[in-house]
């Protein structure tokens, strides 16, 4: 695609740049010129943050930013608990942070790398308590579980679940 104002390429330079714009009006309508990491005051503003963790999460992207995707779904829930999927995204960033971390021969990266394992599957469990039957949840929490923690009898939940729900379900492994 064309490169936008600030340089970027594709749909998420439009994406962010559109966010921006958004945070600005809105801003200049209260008057109180609040832009920025300060929008996420506003609760009808929050789609904001949806926005910038899809583009913060999506991989290969020159957006891509692990930490500022957690830090959007964050702002977001803190408005818009009820839906599963921005609690799976930020799973899988979590899940992102702990495979860059656990492999660093320092303690405090080895130990932040558990506690973003463990923020991961905290967040595909909550997607699963607003929605018992979200595949995605399952399936990632159940590989979390099998693959990283070493707890199979707890990882085989998930595609028995997935199973009973759908026949075909076939999770990645």
């Amino acid at each position: 695609g064309e490169a936008t104002a600030d340089g970027h390429h594709g749909g998420e330079g439009e994406a962010l740049q559109r966010v921006d714009r958004i945070e600005r009006r809105e801003g200049a309508a209260r008057g109180d010129g609040e832009t920025g990491e300060e929008s996420w005051r506003n609760p009808g503003l929050s789609i904001i943050w949806l926005i910038r963790g899809l583009v913060h999460g999506k991989k290969g992207s020159e957006f891509y930013d692990a930490k500022k995707g957690i830090e959007a779904y964050s702002n977001y829930l803190f408005y818009d608990s009820d839906k599963p999927s921005p609690y799976t995204n930020r799973g899988v960033l979590h899940q992102s942070l702990y495979l860059e971390l656990r492999t660093a021969p320092d303690k405090e990266s080895k130990e932040a790398a558990e506690r973003h394992l463990d923020a991961a599957i905290a967040d595909y469990t909550r997607a699963l308590a607003v929605e018992p039957r979200y595949k995605l949840a399952l399936q990632h929490r159940g590989y979390a579980l099998f693959q990283y923690k070493k707890q199979p009898d707890a990882a085989l939940v998930a595609p028995e679940k997935g199973i009973s729900l759908d026949p075909n379900y076939t999770p990645a492994i």
